[in-house]
Order: structure tokens, then C-alpha cells, then sequence
């Protein structure tokens, strides 16, 4: 199944090219980080279709995901 990424900030390297990645049937996030190479302390905010998920959470075909880190500043 095809997902969309965005990585964000620091993560930003991490980013698939095309912004497309193929997983197999009932991904997971942790699935994803790992094809991406992310350690997931790196990933603070997960979002699948706009909306905050967790780790855990299936990922179904043409989701939206976008990873974002903890974010610093002043």
C-alpha cells in the first residue's frame, strides 16, 4: 500500500523523494519509521490525515502522514 510522508524540520533529511512510500498491508507508523530509518525518539507529533496518532496506529492506502519533531526555540 502507498502512503504519503512528510517529514518535518530535523526530519526533513528522513523524507521519502517522492513523498510516497509502499509498506505492506496493515502498517503500522513503526513500520514506517522503520523503512524511513527514524529513530522514533526522534518523532514526537504523529499525524495520519490531519488527525494526532499514535506509534501504534494502522496505517491504511493513500493515508497522509506527517512526522514532525520536538521543536526548540526562543
Amino acid at each position: 500500500m502507498d502512503v504519503h510522508v512528510k517529514c518535518f524540520a530535523t526530519l526533513a533529511s528522513y523524507a521519502p523523494q517522492e513523498g510516497i512510500v509502499t509498506l505492506p498491508e496493515n502498517g503500522r507508523v513503526t513500520d514506517l519509521l522503520s523503512f524511513l530509518h527514524i529513530p522514533q525518539e526522534d518523532v514526537t507529533v504523529v499525524l495520519i490525515n490531519q488527525f494526532p496518532a499514535e506509534y501504534a496506529s494502522p496505517l491504511t492506502a493513500d493515508d497522509h502522514v506527517s512526522l514532525i519533531p520536538a521543536v526548540t526555540g526562543g
